[in-house]
């Protein structure tokens, strides 16, 4: 039996003072940051089939439940490695469980994730990873690492790779996910409060995610995207549409996109069964 208490339904609140410049929440329990979010959604919308992928053929599914635990195992793992409130990783993979997985690590520690598009050149992956001075990089698998293998002594900030598939993977520091999915579950047994304390941590105002423009009139420039932007596009672009758990989205556009990564908390936040597109 589960004994969670269980979160309200949400119930839409008055505009007291439109000329106000501070956020007036939408709803009575509005998450003031991506991790709080995350844990509304675990705990309101219960599902088996959170996550939805094909593998070897067949749909296969990520419970609320497991999405919950890997996310603070990821979380913890990175913070096993070093990596505290504000340090950056980057992630270049295709649209994936992992890959949401991953970003939901990152909101639970404070650590701020820097979104790659699989499409970038070289040189444009290299100048990203320096100027954002990222730590972890979070790459797909080895054929990822082998078309960039060139740029990583230039990459001085570098300290870790983690790759969503390990085979025939023999880089220098490197280790799976589930490698740091098993460092971050042994940290949690031996410091249980600590993924709470690493979420309270977070005001609405600090940075989720830095995202890079694509660079056509000179350098890409990283946008600081804070948590309270994130939080009001979610649930503003919900306020006139009744989406419920019977809906079922198709993740198609790249994770990599400020859009898509919006897309993809409305559709969790409101218990949406999400399907990636193959």
């Amino acid at each position: 039996m589960n004994n969670e208490p269980k979160i309200e339904e949400n119930k839409k609140s008055v505009r007291p003072n439109p000329k106000s410049s501070a956020r007036i929440p939408l709803l009575t329990d509005e998450p003031q940051t991506l991790a709080e979010l995350f844990r509304q959604a675990f705990k309101k919308h219960n599902r088996a089939d959170a996550l939805n992928f094909k593998k070897n053929g067949k749909w296969q599914r990520v419970s609320s439940d497991e999405m919950c635990s890997r996310a603070e195992n990821i979380a913890l793992g990175l913070y096993s490695l070093g990596l505290r409130k504000d340090d950056k990783v980057a992630i270049l993979a295709a649209n994936s469980p992992e890959w949401t997985l991953t970003d939901a690590g990152c909101q639970f520690a404070g650590i701020i994730d820097v979104p790659v598009y699989t499409t970038l050149a070289d040189n444009s992956v290299c100048y990203i990873l320096n100027d954002s001075e990222t730590k972890v990089f979070f790459l797909e698998d080895n054929a990822t690492f082998e078309r960039l293998k060139e740029i990583f002594p230039e990459c001085k900030t570098i300290e870790k790779l983690v790759f969503f598939n390990f085979e025939g993977v023999t880089a220098e520091n490197a280790m799976s996910l589930a490698e740091l999915e098993k460092r971050g579950a042994d940290l949690k047994t031996e410091k249980p409060n600590l993924i709470g304390d690493l979420a309270k941590a977070i005001k609405i105002g600090d940075v989720a995610t830095l995202i890079y423009t694509s660079g056509t009139t000179g350098e890409p420039k990283g946008v600081m995207i804070s948590h309270g932007n994130i939080i009001s596009n979610v649930i503003d672009a919900g306020e006139k549409y009744s989406f419920s758990e019977k809906d079922v989205p198709l993740s198609v556009l790249p994770l990599s996109h400020v859009f898509e990564r919006g897309a993809m908390y409305l559709y969790i936040f409101n218990g949406m069964a999400v399907y990636y597109a193959e």
